[in-house]
């Protein structure tokens, strides 16, 4: 059974400039190597990202030209540095690797469940997002 994911770390240098386009849609999972507990294994975040990820992309990748990106496990996560296992960046770090993170020249979508319910690493994941922009989408958009 082949791979349907349209996955960017398959790719070689040359293909890339024949497969993405200005409308293809990057989606970035998120998940960080920390505690859970003693009946969870430290990757449980990256596990689920990475599958609901696959899974996204899986079912309308080749239709809406969806690629997926490498998960990210390194994240803000020192809120759980006290316990063993755990792979964080301090916030400093994070914001910085972000600065440095160059993201293609298209549209960027942030999808995730209510404010409230946002831990720490994820909000600041977004303010950064939001800096990256200097007007709205809706502005930028090509409507044509």
């Amino acid at each position: 059974m082949s791979d349907s994911i349209l996955r960017l770390g398959n790719l070689r240098g040359p293909d890339v400039a024949n497969k993405i386009t200005s409308r293809s849609i990057f989606v970035q999972p998120l998940g960080a190597i920390e505690q859970h507990g003693p009946h969870l294994p430290l990757n449980t975040d990256e596990v689920v990202a990475t599958a609901v990820a696959e899974a996204t992309v899986a079912r309308v990748g080749e239709k809406l030209d969806v690629w997926l990106l490498p998960t990210l496990t390194y994240t803000k996560s020192n809120e759980h540095a006290w316990a063993p296992g755990t792979i964080w960046l301090s916030s400093t770090t994070m914001l910085s690797v972000l600065d440095d993170w160059q993201l293609p020249q298209q549209e960027i979508h942030a999808v995730f469940p209510s404010p409230r319910m946002l831990p720490a690493k994820v909000t600041q994941f977004i303010a950064w997002l939001e800096g990256q922009f200097d007007q709205d989408w809706w502005a930028r958009r090509d409507l044509g």
